[in-house]
């Protein structure tokens, strides 16, 4: 009688902790602050399938919601149990959400890992965190001033932004296109990116002071008339 009830009242929180933890899926994207006002509600599961997801969760709450990460022991346990030898969505989160992790701790390297791992692992329809992954990975070559990969990355990030139609992920990847243009010396092509995305409309107000700083750059050292010091 007592082991019954006891499997009962187990299955009871799992089947709790499923909802709750769905729901917070299902609106982290478009509103981390309420998703991570009900994780406040939910108690860290038992079982390993529902601790796995809570850890994604978490952790992507915390990321998006500008949290110090200090390190990935929490992230780690949804690693663990997805491995790296299935193809799923979930698993392919658990090693993106690890990647946003250490580059938080600066380690480019363990970054750099996590987000390849994370993009073998993504279902072979493509979806937004997919290509964020792209574009991330693009940030750590870049940090690693490896601007041949850099580049193949944010390109390709463009390119199926464009393709799933994420305007704010192809305004971030071309911005950096322009950048890395910026630092090989190809000023003419920076400058025409960088025109183009201060002229868009919806372009994020950070991404839009960026841009108008990089264009002062060029007018500078690039535009300046003879004799200006």
């Amino acid at each position: 009688g007592l082991l019954l009830l006891l499997m009962v009242l187990a299955a009871v929180s799992c089947g709790g902790h499923r909802r709750e933890l769905a729901q917070v899926e299902r609106i982290l994207e478009t509103n981390p602050l309420h998703a991570d006002s009900l994780f406040r509600t939910i108690s860290m599961p038992k079982g390993k399938r529902a601790k796995a997801l809570y850890a994604i969760l978490r952790t992507q709450s915390d990321y998006k919601n500008y949290r110090d990460i200090p390190d990935d022991a929490l992230i780690a346990h949804a690693c663990n149990y997805y491995g790296t030898r299935k193809k799923s969505y979930h698993a392919a989160m658990a090693w993106y959400s690890r990647g946003c992790v250490l580059s938080l701790t600066d380690d480019d390297l363990g970054a750099i890992k996590s987000y390849l791992t994370a993009r073998d692992l993504f279902p072979d329809t493509l979806n937004r965190y997919y290509v964020i992954c792209e574009h991330n990975l693009g940030k750590q070559y870049l940090a690693r001033h490896l601007y041949d990969e850099a580049m193949n990355m944010f390109e390709l990030s463009f390119k199926n932004a464009l393709t799933i139609r994420d305007d704010v992920t192809a305004a971030y990847s071309k911005y950096n296109i322009a950048l890395l243009d910026l630092y090989e010396r190809r000023f003419q092509k920076a400058e025409t990116a960088f025109i183009q995305l201060a002229s868009n409309q919806n372009l994020p107000e950070l991404l839009r002071t960026e841009t108008h700083l990089q264009l002062s750059t060029i007018q500078l050292h690039h535009h300046k008339t003879p004799g200006t010091p």
